[in-house]
């Protein structure tokens, strides 16, 4: 993952109050086992090493994130 794609998905993530550390997903004090990563042009949102939970075209990483945790975890943006 590129440094762009990072902060991409962190802008998109801090709508929610959270953010990534060490490419996984924490909010507030919680790290999450749920993790990113770009391969093939697409966001892939990992479960684990081996669990695809979701995919969607790099080109649109923002919104991406934005769709998985609304549909996920019903998260709000704050």
């Amino acid at each position: 993952m590129t440094p762009d794609q990072r902060a991409q998905i962190n802008t998109a993530l801090a709508r929610y109050g959270a953010g990534l550390v060490n490419d996984f997903i924490a909010k507030g004090e919680k790290v999450l086992s749920v993790s990113f990563e770009v391969k093939k042009n697409r966001l892939r949102v990992m479960g684990g090493p081996e669990r695809l939970l979701a995919s969607y075209p790099a080109s649109r990483i923002g919104s991406g994130v934005s769709d998985f945790v609304e549909k996920f975890w019903y998260w709000k943006p704050i």
